[in-house]
């Protein structure tokens, strides 16, 4: 997250209330959420009573 600028508080924004969810691959889900600039993207497992962040990334692009 480090090397993409993309805060804690960003990552659970976009975990509590999306704007967009998408399922990937492996029983993961992407959570779209518009930044200021550009569009934030979280890779997750939703486990027992946890979110297992896998990835987070900031894209030019937001969901298709």
């Amino acid at each position: 997250m480090r090397w993409h600028r993309i805060t804690e508080v960003e990552v659970e924004s976009a975990l509590k209330t999306p704007e967009f969810l998408e399922l990937s691959v492996e029983d993961r889900l992407n959570a779209w959420m518009k930044s200021s600039d550009k569009f934030l993207r979280v890779t997750y497992k939703d486990e027992i009573n946890k979110f297992l962040v896998i990835s987070a990334v900031k894209k030019n692009k937001g969901w298709r």
